[in-house]
């Protein structure tokens, strides 16, 4: 059974006013006595406030919503958005998830009736958007400006860094045709043709591939022996990998290949997928630390992913 305020005030002998502001910050204009009578049947009893009655008697909510790309949730994103989650929760926020590909009158209408404490993307809000948030006096948490450090340039570059140090002068880079896959592929693309130019190197030849072996293998015929592959995670690198086999190419002295993500399916490969993982630890902090410092002065999300460290783990494809 649900527990209300009422029940609350009727176990601590005290108004349903007085637990409504005891609980909701205003504790201050009653004695200790009474707000320890109030937080004690609270705690007894298991009583846990409403966002709306919450929302309502202090113009916004605890929760914070998170503007998800419509893209396929890998797990780098899962564990990113299950630490931020439990961090938030720590500060007494809670995050709701929802897919910014979703209208922008429903999520407006979303935003105007929640009223989040605040609203962080993971990509810059369209303008109408960013008006509405900003009207409602709800904090908005995004990308910086394009000068701020893009680190999905950083991964692609890492990527072609790695494979022409290993000897290879001839780069390619494959991302997903599904655009749902594809969220991050312009900059991590850049960051390959980056390092390609300031190597002195062709501009990378660009192959799109739906995730299966059969795809892979008709993309795997349009590329030289001897070329490397930068993929745009690891799932790429594996459904080429697959298709190597069905050609009989070699790994990695005819094809090579570099992932991206760390994840299960790099590392079951056979071989395993060099690939390109992530300290998520320090992401998860910045990025709870920029959500509270915007509740209370505004703020601005860097690049996401924020405050990642690219790290190498070796493989046997490059």
């Amino acid at each position: 059974m649900t527990v209300t305020s009422a029940d609350v005030a009727r176990h601590a002998g005290v108004s349903r006013s007085t637990v409504s502001q005891i609980l909701n910050g205003h504790g201050h204009r009653f004695p200790a006595s009474t707000r320890g009578r109030v937080q004690a049947a609270a705690s007894e009893l298991g009583y846990q406030p409403s966002a709306a009655g919450r929302a309502l008697v202090r113009g916004a909510s605890d929760i914070v919503v998170a503007l998800i790309p419509d893209m396929t949730v890998g797990p780098t994103l899962q564990d990113f958005l299950n630490g931020l989650t439990d961090d938030l929760a720590r500060h007494g926020l809670t995050l709701l998830l929802r897919l910014a590909s979703a209208s922008p009158e429903s999520t407006e209408r979303m935003i105007t009736g929640l009223r989040p404490a605040a609203v962080m993307s993971l990509l810059p809000v369209p303008p109408r958007l960013r008006e509405c948030v900003e009207g409602l006096g709800v904090r908005l948490v995004e990308p910086g400006p394009a000068g701020d450090r893009d680190v999905n340039a950083e991964i692609g570059h890492a990527q072609a860094q790695h494979l022409i140090e290993r000897g290879y002068r001839r780069v390619a880079y494959a991302r997903p045709r599904d655009p749902r896959q594809d969220t991050f592929g312009d900059q991590r693309e850049q960051g390959v043709a980056r390092a390609c130019e300031r190597h002195g190197l062709p501009r990378p030849q660009v192959v799109r591939l739906a995730l299966n072996v059969a795809e892979a293998t008709a993309r795997l015929r349009g590329l030289q022996a001897g070329t490397a592959v930068a993929c745009y995670n690891d799932e790429v690198a594996a459904a080429l990998l697959g298709g190597c086999r069905e050609l009989g190419l070699r790994v990695p002295r005819d094809i090579a290949l570099a992932g991206t993500d760390d994840t299960p399916i790099a590392r079951l490969s056979v071989p395993a997928i060099t690939t390109f993982g992530y300290a998520l630890g320090p992401a998860i902090s910045e990025a709870s630390q920029e959500i509270i410092g915007a509740l209370s002065a505004g703020g601005h999300l860097p690049a996401f992913p924020p405050g990642l460290e690219i790290r190498l783990v070796q493989g046997g494809t490059t």
